[in-house]
């Protein structure tokens, strides 16, 4: 049975986060300025997913540095946290969040995305407001997760992945059998072609209007940020409005460090809630 975290809806109320049912999703929701407050046609729409093996809890404290930072400016900004597939109140079973089961992984990556596609069309009309500008930012799978929203989703105007890939098939291959696997002897036919369809790099031209921000660690084993060399190689090669922003910070491990967090706040602030 899926897990209870009817504690932690309790305790995100608290804290001034509002819980939405939107299309049978539940989004947690954090305002920078009260719906009252807000002119037709200004409110900007954050979409923010976590990583694997964890749930809206962590990356609360992220939607609250974000919604901080807004609320110190002119636009209105809502902060929406999306839970994976198969995690937090939508698991199913935790064995399939494994590492290294490459389609498990990649059908919760696609599956999101849509889900935040859906909720693009979908949450206006919920909240009443029209909506001036769409973004996503996710953390590890999330960040994973939002370059493919981006990428299949042209509303979405800015994409910042923390930690994330969008290379999938070479990241997944390479931690299965090392950085030199063949992608196809690796993961399968099959399954390459799922990605081939689906993935980031394969749908990269929809990002040539994106703002996006593409960050990693140097010490990262689990997504290094070698990976994404084909897919900067692609993005650079884009003919388009958008710009694209990578960088590498020192740390030995996956995770998001400080600099890592206070860069993406400022990339949000100049580039998601200063209009064009």
């Amino acid at each position: 049975s899926a897990p209870d975290f009817s504690n932690d809806w309790l305790w995100f109320e608290s804290k001034g986060a509002v819980r939405l049912v939107v299309g049978g999703l539940e989004l947690l929701t954090l305002r920078s300025h009260a719906a009252a407050d807000t002119a037709p046609g200004t409110l900007r729409v954050l979409f923010l997913l976590h990583g694997r093996r964890q749930s809206a809890r962590s990356v609360f404290s992220l939607a609250q540095a974000i919604v901080e930072r807004a609320a110190a400016g002119d636009a209105p900004l809502l902060v929406a946290i999306v839970e994976q597939r198969n995690h937090g109140r939508r698991m199913l079973d935790s064995f399939l969040n494994a590492s290294r089961l490459a389609f498990d992984m990649f059908a919760i990556v696609r599956g999101t995305a849509r889900d935040v596609s859906e909720l693009v069309d979908s949450l206006p009309i919920a909240l009443g407001a029209d909506v001036a500008a769409f973004g996503v930012c996710g953390v590890s799978l999330g960040g994973h997760c939002a370059l493919v929203a981006a990428a299949t989703d042209t509303r979405l105007s800015f994409c910042a992945s923390l930690l994330g890939c969008g290379d999938y098939a070479r990241m997944m291959s390479a931690r299965l059998a090392g950085p030199d696997a063949d992608q196809r002897a690796t993961l399968g036919a099959p399954l390459c072609e799922f990605i081939d369809k689906h993935g980031a790099l394969a749908n990269v031209n929809g990002l040539a209007a994106t703002d996006v921000l593409l960050l990693g660690t140097s010490g990262d084993t689990l997504v290094p940020p070698t990976m994404n060399a084909r897919f900067v190689d692609a993005l650079r090669s884009l003919n388009g409005t958008g710009t694209l922003d990578t960088r590498t910070f020192e740390h030995d491990a996956h995770q998001v460090t400080d600099e890592m967090r206070a860069h993406t706040l400022d990339s949000i602030a100049s580039l998601f809630l200063k209009p064009k």
